[in-house]
């Protein structure tokens, strides 16, 4: 019983992450916008988008981590002596 309320307690605050993750991300998406007229084709556009997305690779790549780890909670538990994958589905 221990174990089942491990597994599903790790399950939950991955979930619980994965959500602040996203708003972080969405929060900072939000907060950094790119507002320009003209061609997007243009060097100074282009230099403010890709300043905006190295502002946001942070935060993409704990969104990223952390969704890696909840995909990767079935086959760790299926590798697991007595984890059941209904546990973390």
């Amino acid at each position: 019983m221990a174990d089942e309320k491990r597994w599903r307690g790790r399950k939950a605050k991955l979930e619980a992450d994965l959500a602040a993750a996203q708003k972080e991300y969405d929060t900072a998406s939000a907060m950094n916008t790119v507002t320009t007229s003209g061609d997007p084709n243009a060097p100074e556009y282009q230099a403010m988008l890709a300043a905006r997305n190295a502002g946001l690779t942070p935060y993409r790549m704990k969104l990223e981590a952390v969704t890696r780890e909840l995909l990767g909670l079935p086959d760790e538990c299926r590798h697991s002596p007595g984890c059941q994958p209904g546990w973390v589905r």
